[in-house]
């Protein structure tokens, strides 16, 4: 068991559900973040827009802030299922929504934000291709976010036939 350290997330720990982990962290959690990272990425910069948008010389500041808006709301989506349907996690004192501390989206909200800053600063020399980038670009991304589905559609059904066997 890994108690949360409170900051800036809540107390927590994760149970057996998690599978293996690394650094007691899930390692099919990290996973997920960083394919649904990218995704966040992806839609974010589809959002914003090409070479000619308004934005685009705003691009390092606006493309984080969009995007960890985007890992949110699927934390928002997410946390309440894993939390307190399956119980993959455990929030020690529960929260306001569906059992999760509002602290906790900040807490992420901070987390991707600033990962995404240092991404968009990194990026910043990079040109903004002006041409509509091919299916394929983002092929990659619907599929993480279709397999991320079905896996959650998966685990809630075994869920529910578990829950009615007791």
């Amino acid at each position: 068991m890994l108690w949360g350290t409170g900051v800036p997330y809540g107390h927590y720990y994760f149970t057996e559900l998690m599978g293996p982990r690394l650094f007691h962290v899930p390692i099919l959690l990290g996973v997920a973040y960083l394919g649904m990272g990218y995704l966040s990425w992806t839609l974010g910069t589809l959002i914003l827009g090409s070479a000619q948008s308004p934005f685009t010389r705003f691009r390092v500041v606006t493309v984080p802030l969009l995007v960890g808006c985007i890992m949110v709301a699927w934390d928002l989506a997410m946390d309440p299922v894993w939390a307190t349907i399956l119980q993959a996690w455990i929030w020690l004192q529960g929260g306001a929504y569906f059992g999760v501390p509002p602290r906790n989206f900040l807490g992420w909200y901070l987390t991707v934000y600033v990962f995404y800053q240092l991404f968009a600063v990194c990026l910043r020399h990079e040109s903004v291709n002006p041409k509509p980038l091919p299916s394929s670009y983002w092929r990659l991304a619907v599929l993480f976010y279709a397999v991320s589905a079905a896996g959650n559609l998966l685990l809630l059904d075994s869920a529910g036939r578990s829950r009615s066997r007791l």
